[in-house]
């Protein structure tokens, strides 16, 4: 049996809508919250040590999800799939590092060889993260649009973001897309402009290039080290005057050739078995 305990917002209500087990409360600074399992799997940016220390010694394997190297960990498996080195992994857990550990859809596991790519930009995706806090989406589709008009742009926004309005008839709009849905997106398009989250993991799977931007303090390091991979490059962040000026000249930048490396690059870089990896060392 599957317990979830949540404090989330609408977006994980609908998430877990069909999920019978959820307790829906506040918990990061109660350490007598969680009770006895088998296995706990804690994702978190703000829980206590103090309660991870008293999950991880009611768990037969605690597994932490880190994405900020914020803890000395208590004893258990932490997760940290971001590139770049890992400095002070304090704590006693032991750390599961890069990429190839981060943990992805179940659509994304298995994925079927991306089509060859033609010469010029055919199509281009555009992410700004599920809900789109900073509103940037809309803009950043319309400009593509006008620069490369023969081009398709998907623009696609999560289950919590405002719909944009006054897109160009180029611009296909897609609204809280399905895994598969997203995967297949993924595969068809020819190159993504996406928020440095963890869609780039997805993207990555899917041989996709991408140009990324930040726009929260918690995607840092993929800023510094996505593109150390070569499966993308870094246009800037989302309140820089020159992101949309940026994103244009990168389109224009990459050559065929280009977008085969970065393609060929994330391939390698993540191949879905993040799960599979994690379940077989989970002792229960």
């Amino acid at each position: 049996m599957t317990r979830w305990i949540v404090d989330g917002d609408e977006g994980a209500r609908r998430a877990l809508a069909e999920e019978r087990q959820v307790q829906w409360r506040r918990w990061q600074s109660d350490n007598g919250s969680v009770g006895t399992t088998d296995v706990a799997l804690v994702d978190s940016y703000s829980a206590d040590l103090d309660v991870l220390e008293a999950i991880a010694a009611k768990a037969g394997t605690a597994i932490f999800i880190d994405d900020l190297i914020r803890l000395p960990y208590p004893s258990g498996l932490v997760v940290h799939s971001s590139p770049g080195p890992i400095d002070g992994e304090q704590g006693r857990a032991r750390w599961l590092t890069g990429p190839l550990w981060h943990p992805m859809r179940e659509a994304f596991w298995d994925v079927r060889q991306r089509a060859k790519p033609q010469a010029a930009i055919g199509s281009v995706l555009v992410l700004a993260g599920g809900v789109d806090h900073r509103g940037i989406s809309g803009r950043i589709a319309q400009a593509i649009a006008h620069s490369l008009p023969e081009a398709r742009i998907d623009l696609v926004s999560g289950p919590g973001a405002k719909t944009p309005t006054d897109l160009p008839s180029t611009v296909r709009l897609h609204h809280g897309l399905a895994a598969g849905e997203m995967r297949d997106l993924m595969l068809t398009s020819d190159v993504a402009v996406s928020a440095a989250g963890q869609t780039l993991y997805e993207l990555a799977r899917c041989g996709c290039p991408t140009l990324l931007f930040g726009v929260a303090d918690n995607q840092r390091r993929h800023v510094t080290y996505w593109p150390e991979t070569g499966a993308g490059r870094v246009v800037g962040w989302w309140d820089d005057p020159a992101l949309e000026p940026n994103i244009l000249n990168s389109l224009r930048a990459l050559s065929l050739k280009d977008r085969i490396v970065m393609s060929e690059a994330g391939a390698r870089l993540v191949d879905g078995q993040g799960i599979r990896r994690l379940v077989a060392e989970v002792r229960i």
